[in-house]
């Protein structure tokens, strides 16, 4: 089974095309706009992912976009509001993909970014992880742009967007741009301000918290090293690695693969798709 995460950054319907060759059986899409919605599920309807489903409504007033959950499979999208007290709900999609070996529960995610939206990102961070805490022996695959971690370093440490690196390499906690707020503090464009410490916390949540919510990164899975770490998307000419890919016990990955072409001239997307080939793991399902 292969799965594929890629935030298609408001492109056309048109961009489909750059991973039709990549016969994925579960497709997830970030950053899709309304009116390109339809059009993008047909294209994936000609790839053979008969399936889909699509978070945005035309009533939603701010991030008028959301995400889109594809398969082979029949696909049955969960209640908006799936996550209460989510920021925007139409960034998180929760879908239940009935394959053959059995269901799983498919959650396809955009995590905003935290220069725009301060503390909304963390909050969104934060109703994800008490989300998949509540339920961490379900059979379960979490991927999308999660606009984090600002940095892997080569030691494998992973540093959020809450704490910055000193010339020497040092990390602490600190943002750029903090708005006027004290050491540790950040106050974003709304006026919010708050300890640094929450946003370090609310990432690793994510990102370390298997023993929590029973999910490993793909990578992980496989024993990718810190020294190989993929670049994803680039800002302003800096390399990020935004997009993951997670998965429960009940998967075994078999291959991992971040699809570059895909954003060569920026044509289909100024992201990387990423996917996993993955198996059940019958023992542990």
């Amino acid at each position: 089974m292969r799965i594929l995460t890629w935030n298609v950054n408001f492109r056309r319907a048109e961009s489909v095309e750059a991973i039709r060759g990549l016969d994925a059986d579960i497709v997830m899409l970030q950053e899709v706009k309304h009116g390109i919605a339809d059009g993008i599920a047909a294209a994936l309807r000609s790839t053979g992912l008969e399936n889909s489903c699509y978070s945005g409504l035309a009533s939603d007033d701010r991030k008028r976009y959301g995400n889109i959950t594809a398969s082979r499979w029949p696909v049955s999208p969960a209640k908006r509001g799936w996550a209460p007290r989510m920021p925007w709900p139409q960034l998180s999609l929760r879908a239940t993909v009935h394959t053959p070996s059995g269901d799983i529960d498919v959650v396809n995610v955009h995590i905003p970014n935290g220069s725009g939206n301060g503390w909304s990102k963390v909050e969104s961070l934060e109703v994800l992880g008490d989300f998949l805490e509540r339920s961490p022996g379900v059979a379960r695959i979490l991927a999308g742009d999660f606009n984090e971690p600002q940095r892997v370093l080569p030691s494998g440490v992973l540093v959020s967007w809450g704490q910055v690196i000193g010339p020497g390499g040092s990390v602490r906690l600190g943002r750029r741009n903090s708005g006027g707020a004290g050491p540790g503090r950040f106050r974003d464009r709304q006026g919010r301000e708050d300890d640094l410490r929450r946003w370090d916390r609310a990432v690793r949540r994510i990102f370390e918290g298997a023993t929590e919510h029973g999910l490993r990164h793909a990578r992980e899975m496989l024993g990718l090293g810190a020294g190989s770490i993929p670049v994803t998307h680039v800002v302003h000419g800096c390399p990020r690695y935004f997009d993951h890919l997670f998965l429960s016990r009940h998967f075994r990955a078999t291959a991992y693969c971040c699809v570059d072409s895909v954003r060569e001239n920026l044509t289909h997307s100024d992201h990387s798709a990423v996917y996993a080939d993955v198996e059940i793991d019958r023992e542990t399902a």
